[in-house]
């Protein structure tokens, strides 16, 4: 896992008075308001308190934004948490986080890559999957239908291997 995680993003100033809209990447999205600090991905520290929710965002003050000005200035920046600061897990769970790298197999055993990259856009998590020997990459949609067995400890998942989509194939 990497030091940091991403928990939410500013996506923009709302008002005049310094308000600004936060889109939480969190399971339970109101969680982000229990993290004391969170660090931004150009290292500043700040400090959210949340005004409402409105849709799928939050209206959230952040410290030292005072103004529509210094909103718009602080511009789109991600928000992260440090590791150590998540929660315990059971021996069934994992995070998303914990997925990368790990060994990416059929039901066969078969090799067939690695997992780069755990993306989620909103509608769904996906798998990025570096194909093996040089095949390029493939995604799947991490959905039960798909992924069928998952051994972090062990370093791998078992897929359906005819389900990968091919980068080729999205283009």
């Amino acid at each position: 896992m990497t030091e940091r995680i991403a928990v939410g993003k500013i996506i923009g100033p709302h008002g005049l008075k310094g308000a600004m809209r936060l889109k939480s990447f969190m399971d339970v999205p109101e969680s982000i308001f229990s993290v004391e600090q969170l660090v931004t991905d150009l290292g500043e520290i700040v400090r959210v308190k949340l005004l409402h929710k409105a849709r799928d965002t939050f209206i959230v003050e952040l410290s030292g934004v005072v103004d529509r000005t210094q909103a718009e200035n602080f511009g789109k920046r991600v928000l992260y948490i440090h590791e150590s600061m998540l929660p315990e897990l059971s021996e069934e769970e994992y995070y998303l986080a914990d997925l990368i790298g790990l060994k990416v197999l059929d039901y066969e055993e078969n090799f067939l890559g690695i997992i780069e990259n755990v993306e989620d856009y909103g509608g769904g998590a996906f798998l990025t999957i570096e194909r093996q020997g040089g095949l390029g990459v493939a995604t799947l949609p991490f959905r039960r239908e798909f992924v069928d067995e998952i051994k972090t400890e062990s370093g791998f998942i078992v897929v359906r291997r005819e389900l990968l989509i091919e980068s080729s194939e999205i283009d």
